[in-house]
């Protein structure tokens, strides 16, 4: 992998150079990772270029983006990618952005649709005590997400069917139906239903400015 990374970019080391990643976690039960604890291959969205075909696992517990860098005799080294260097990335079919908002802190944001208005879900684990066994006192908890849609650059929490709605105060009653005809667990929903929603309002507010 890192050989045919040398032949599209050549020795980039604004790509590589980072701090090495120590897993200090490891004998904690569970792991800390979006998904599945393992590299997937991501496109990594830096202030000086996009780098696609990397190697990436996204850390919830410290909100870091770790990139695993092959060698040709067999060796990796991996790193954390600086985040002042950060815009965002794309792993598993996922978009994921560095956004900040009037009174937040810079947060990293799965982004599901592209104009406005978009679903932002903000994904976090945290450390409980281990009650599965003798092996770890701790643990890492499930994935959490927190939800948000951003209308006209204004970043709206929800957390269910009637507080999604209420971000869109002029179609309100048309939203809600669509909801409801769709039967659509807004906690519990998937990304490609999300994105069909998002969609349905974004034609709303299309045709609401026309």
């Amino acid at each position: 992998m890192y050989s045919s990374f040398l032949e599209t970019y050549g020795p980039d080391q604004y790509l590589v150079c980072g701090i090495r990643y120590y897993n200090l976690h490891a004998r904690f039960a569970g792991h800390k990772f979006f998904g599945e604890d393992k590299y997937s291959r991501g496109t990594l969205r830096l202030d000086r270029g996009t780098y696609p075909d990397v190697l990436l696992k996204y850390d919830l517990y410290g909100q870091k983006i770790i990139m695993q860098i092959n060698y040709p005799d067999g060796s990796f080294n991996e790193i954390i990618v600086t985040d002042s260097r950060l815009l965002g990335f794309d792993l598993d079919g996922r978009a994921f952005r560095k956004i900040s908002f009037p009174g937040t802190d810079t947060l990293i944001y799965q982004v599901i649709g592209k104009d406005s208005p978009v679903c932002l879900y903000h994904w976090t684990k945290e450390i409980i005590p281990n009650s599965t066994g003798p092996e770890s006192v701790y643990g890492f908890s499930k994935m959490k997400r927190r939800s948000y849609v951003v209308t006209d650059s204004t970043l709206h929490g929800f957390k269910s069917a009637r507080s999604f709605a209420r971000c869109f105060p002029e179609n309100r009653a048309e939203v809600m139906n669509y909801i409801r005809r769709e039967k659509i667990r807004l906690p519990k929903a998937g990304d490609a239903v999300m994105g069909g929603l998002i969609n349905f309002c974004s034609n709303l507010f299309k045709e609401e400015k026309e």
